[in-house]
């Protein structure tokens, strides 16, 4: 991460980042949130990155919301609280060289509540499988209804569907494929090739 907004006020209101993209640009995630509350942006140094999470969940009206959060960086900075710091506290400290890589949140007029995507330093990840499902949408036969991705550190189940199921080789190289029959994952009419998945 680049760096990361926070909107808080009486609670958190939002929050979004910014990371460095394969391209060299600077892509921002989110936010989740609205955009009340006065804005607050954390920079990230070169090589500093977000170490522990902590803050307060409650009631803000009649919502249960996110009403305060803390970061710390590996360079020993403490940014907050944002937000006002009442409910229940919370706190995620990350050790044995772990990093906060994103965020991801629910969300309305307000940070109803907050995930984090945590890595270990210098951990390569690595996509090793590639499954979904399949299926009628719109009117329409064998269409993509869902992906997951399953990884060295990582693994998330698809959605509804007939399922299939695309296992990388070569020892989890990426591999670039144009035939159904090799990508295992076409539709029953293996006519068609539409059903292909390519890796870059």
């Amino acid at each position: 991460m680049k760096s990361v907004v926070i909107r808080a006020e009486g609670a958190v209101d939002a929050i979004s980042f910014t990371y460095a993209g394969v391209d060299g640009a600077s892509p921002t995630a989110g936010p989740w949130g609205g955009s009340g509350g006065r804005r607050h942006e954390v920079k990230l140094g070169e090589a500093e990155v977000v170490t522990e999470i902590s803050g307060t969940h409650g009631r803000f009206g009649d919502h249960a919301v996110v009403r305060s959060l803390t970061l710390v960086t590996s360079a020993g900075a403490k940014h907050g609280p944002f937000g006002r710091r009442e409910g229940t506290p919370f706190r995620l400290p990350l050790k044995d060289g772990a990093r906060v890589v994103g965020f991801f949140g629910r969300s309305g007029r307000l940070l109803d509540a907050l995930g984090v995507y945590v890595i270990k330093f210098g951990e390569m990840v690595v996509v090793t499988e590639v499954s979904g499902t399949y299926g009628p949408f719109d009117g329409q036969a064998g269409v993509v209804r869902s992906l997951a991705f399953v990884t060295n550190v990582g693994k998330h189940r698809p959605g509804e569907g007939a399922p299939f199921r695309v296992p990388v080789q070569d020892g989890g190289r990426p591999w670039v494929s144009t035939s159904t029959r090799e990508m295992r994952c076409s539709l029953a009419d293996r006519r068609r090739t539409s059903a292909c998945m390519h890796f870059y």
